[in-house]
């Protein structure tokens, strides 16, 4: 369960906010429950980039 992963730019007005997001997002909210994909190496730096590119590329209300 999570947000609707649907118009992104809307919400993070760069790729580099989203990412930061997906990186730690514990930074921004210490209570989510949403696990820090870069900062404890779920997603290497390659797949980190793929699905901010994917999620950004997502743009419909």
């Amino acid at each position: 369960m999570g947000p609707a992963l649907i118009n992104m730019r809307a919400k993070y007005q760069t790729k580099a906010q989203l990412k930061a997001i997906i990186w730690d997002a514990t930074e921004f909210n210490p209570q989510t429950s949403m696990p820090p994909f870069g900062k404890n190496n779920i997603l290497s730096p390659e797949e980190l980039d793929l699905v901010v590119d994917y999620i950004w590329s997502i743009n419909t209300p």
